[in-house]
């Protein structure tokens, strides 16, 4: 078997907790395919190139991992888990993933730093890589959502006004800050 021991804390900001069996503290991967190998192949040297920002690039690799990590299926033994490439997860389901967590936490909000942890990023790669496909930021997709449910509320076809809803409207809730506060 062609396997890495893993050894991490913190799976739970990421969802990874269920990959460690409890009783020995880690995870055991069979990556036969070497997908970790092929994500990191030249990390190190754009790491090193990187300068002082060299810690930003390494942190997407290590997300990047997780990422991989939360796509594994569970093996015979407990603990042990595989990686196969069809379990690569597409931008197209990745943006599914991220809108269907705006929706779920729309009533009270979710932090930007939670959302990045349950989609196994960073803020800033959140952001970017969400941009990037959709060609909009998290926060106007937010505000798209918001404006969705509100015209579904009222039934409305044409434009929305844009002067301040009064405080107890159905549209006062799209005024609201679109994020929560984040934890300090």
């Amino acid at each position: 078997m062609h396997g890495a021991a893993i050894i991490f804390t913190g799976g739970e900001l990421l969802g990874l907790e269920r990959l460690i069996a409890p009783e020995t503290g880690y995870a055991i991967v069979d990556d036969r395919e070497r997908l970790i190998e092929e994500l990191l192949f030249g990390a190190p040297e754009q790491c090193s190139a990187s300068g002082r920002d060299g810690w930003l690039t390494a942190q997407m690799y290590l997300y990047k991992i997780a990422n991989l990590l939360r796509l594994a299926r569970p093996r015979s033994r407990p603990g042990c888990w595989q990686l196969a490439a069809h379990d690569v997860e597409t931008d197209r389901q990745w943006v599914g993933r991220v809108e269907q967590e705006l929706r779920r936490d729309l009533a009270e909000g979710i932090p930007l730093q939670r959302l990045a942890a349950k989609m196994g990023c960073s803020v800033t790669t959140l952001n970017n890589r969400y941009r990037e496909f959709t060609g909009h930021t998290i926060r106007q997709a937010l505000l798209n959502i918001r404006v969705a449910l509100v015209r579904v509320r009222w039934k409305a076809t044409g434009p929305l006004r844009k002067s301040p809803p009064k405080p107890d409207s159905a549209m006062s809730f799209i005024c609201q800050k679109p994020f929560a506060a984040s934890p300090a």
